[in-house]
């Protein structure tokens, strides 16, 4: 089994539904973030019991050193990387969402999430919100 850490979705007030992603995920996650990101020690994350899509807090630092210390079994949740589009036309930056779901969804199920998705008021990296309804720019499975 391959380590991984365990995210609390910040809406979840009593920490009871943390979700399992793979160390490997948020290290490509965290090295796929611009410069220019608002996010240094956040992902845009979307919980998988909630539907929200808000950041999670990973200290950079802990989890490129000491997450193998602290991390719990991989459960087999399927993991994808969406990327958003934020509601400025002329605008290029996206944000790419750390998005879990249950194991054997394809690229087509991951899609239809997100129509269910509540945004709770991210920004891409010029500090334009996301559109409304939320449009994909890309999905990636790891």
């Amino acid at each position: 089994m391959e380590p991984a850490k365990l995210i609390r979705c910040s809406h979840d007030e009593n920490d009871e539904h943390p979700t399992p992603v793979r160390v490997s995920t948020l290290k490509e996650m965290f090295e796929r973030l611009p410069g220019s990101s608002p996010y240094n020690d956040q992902i845009a994350f979307a919980c998988p019991h909630c539907s929200h899509v808000a950041l999670a807090h990973v200290a950079r630092e802990s989890h490129l050193s000491d997450i193998a210390d602290q991390a719990e079994p991989f459960g087999g949740i399927a993991e994808f990387a969406i990327a958003l589009e934020c509601a400025d036309n002329n605008c290029l930056s996206r944000v790419q969402v750390l998005a879990p779901m249950k194991p054997g969804t394809d690229e087509s199920q991951a899609r239809a999430q997100v129509l269910g998705w509540i945004d709770a008021g991210l920004t891409c990296a010029e500090g334009h919100p996301l559109s409304n309804p939320l449009q994909i720019g890309h999905v990636r499975k790891w």
